[in-house]
């Protein structure tokens, strides 16, 4: 069983997972609750779990249980969730950040478009040649 209210990304990881590896692939998925948009793209991903409210999570897991998927949806890898997201997002950065690219090739700061706000890059740990 899922909380997609909290960190719904990880979720949808570890539901990945779970279909990824064939020993546990039948393993049946519940996910709870989540903000409606973020729910519907991790059901285009995950289309064979069980959905279900808080309210509802007796008969869902009552169900999960009795149906187990016949054909689970498995993942080609375990970043599948992640592809079309910007790599800012995947890498977590956030408002404020200060990223180092230590050893990074030349021209690799262009990759990192769209910083949030206040975010900075560098090319050292030290701050001294700051790219943003």
């Amino acid at each position: 069983m899922v909380d997609l209210t909290r960190l719904p990304a990880q979720g949808r990881d570890m539901a990945l997972a779970v279909r990824h590896y064939k020993s546990t692939r039948n393993v049946p998925v519940v996910f709870v609750d989540g903000d409606a948009e973020k729910v519907a793209r991790i059901r285009k991903q995950v289309p064979d779990a069980v959905y279900a409210t808080w309210r509802s999570i007796r008969g869902a897991i009552r169900r999960a249980i009795a149906n187990p998927p016949e054909e689970p949806v498995a993942p080609r890898t375990l970043l599948d969730g992640y592809s079309g997201t910007p790599l800012v997002k995947k890498l977590g950065i956030k408002e404020g950040s200060i990223v180092a690219l230590l050893g990074a090739p030349r021209g690799f700061e262009s990759v990192m478009r769209d910083l949030p706000d206040r975010a900075m890059l560098r090319r050292s740990s030290r701050g001294s040649r700051d790219l943003t």
